[in-house]
């Protein structure tokens, strides 16, 4: 017997906004019943926490609203470009249910707001599709993809990821590598006259200058975390190879656009084996590449195998997340 995803993949108004609530009354239940926030480190971090704790409620608020935003995000970067060739909530169903039960992520609202930053980024870039002339695009793109190595330095280290990408979108010239890197630095440049202007000095180091200080190989001591990611892994290896049975189907255009996420994703994936300081940090932006992948994967493979892979990974999510709670 297989599931039936077409409800969610095209849900009724009454699936949507039940999704969306009990997101909100699950985000709120845990904030009440799991007090552990984990913050990112860098110095916007540290500026941020005077301001707004991670640990209280108007924190994880913030990360509710922002979160909701990203899997909206995530549904319009389809419609508009559809890289899975059908109008589909899945990205967003997917999205929200690794935010929801991630509740390590709760009110680390910088964090969220890093994955925003990269993808608005990517959906511009999407845009610039063989255009080397698209200047402007890669220009404001890197702006936001500047914003992200502000509040996560350790996100630098995707820009080579992005340039390769933009050689698969046949977006990459001298023109717009050159508008990308003025892009980055609008930003710093802007952060910099604020300090000079404020203290008459400059004696402020971007975080990213000692990223390679923090080499760090993740590592697991907690042996449920360690069953959790490996059985996640596996999930993504699968969702990988179901993803890939299909794309050879799919037109140029969309295997460029499905090849810039996948070439992002592993650059997020080496950042979090090794730099894996701020793990938890990098988990909302893997959120939102792993609700791609699922969201395409189960669109196509509708065979009983995906149909109880669907069923374990929403249970294995779910779990862990109360073995988190209760132990």
């Amino acid at each position: 017997m297989k599931i039936n995803l077409q409800k969610i993949i095209v849900p009724n108004p009454f699936v949507t906004i039940f999704t969306f609530v009990a997101s909100v009354a699950l985000w709120l239940f845990f904030y009440f019943a799991y007090s552990v926030s984990l913050s990112a480190n860098g110095s916007v971090t540290h500026v941020a926490e005077k301001v707004i704790s991670s640990s209280s409620l108007m924190a994880h608020l913030i990360t509710l609203a922002v979160a909701v935003f990203i899997s909206l995000l995530l549904a319009q970067i389809n419609n508009r470009y559809a890289y899975i060739n059908t109008r589909t909530f899945l990205p967003t169903f997917f999205f929200l249910l690794l935010s929801v039960f991630w509740i390590d992520t709760h009110g680390n609202y910088l964090a969220y707001l890093a994955a925003l930053s990269v993808m608005f980024a990517i959906y511009l870039f999407f845009n610039n599709y063989a255009n080397e002339n698209g200047t402007e695009i890669a220009f404001l793109g890197f702006i936001f993809l500047s914003l992200s190595v502000l509040i996560l330095p350790e996100y630098i280290l995707l820009l080579p990821f992005v340039w390769i990408g933009f050689y698969q979108l046949k977006c990459l010239s001298f023109r717009t590598f050159f508008a990308s890197l003025l892009g980055f630095l609008v930003p710093w440049l802007a952060v910099y006259g604020w300090i000079y202007f404020t203290t008459k000095a400059l004696d402020y180091y971007p975080d990213f200058l000692g990223v390679f200080n923090r080499l760090s190989i993740i590592s697991f001591t907690n042996l449920p975390t360690l069953i959790y990611g490996i059985v996640m892994s596996a999930i993504f290896l699968i969702l990988t190879v179901g993803a890939g049975s299909n794309i050879n189907r799919e037109s140029i255009k969309t295997r460029r656009l499905l090849f810039f996420f996948r070439i992002i994703g592993f650059g997020l994936i080496l950042l979090m084996i090794f730099f894996c300081v701020d793990f938890v940090s990098y988990l909302p932006l893997g959120a939102a590449f792993f609700a791609v992948l699922a969201a395409y994967t189960f669109t196509y493979q509708r065979t009983l195998f995906y149909s109880v892979l669907f069923i374990f990974l929403f249970l294995i999510v779910g779990l862990f997340t109360f073995y988190q709670i209760l132990f």
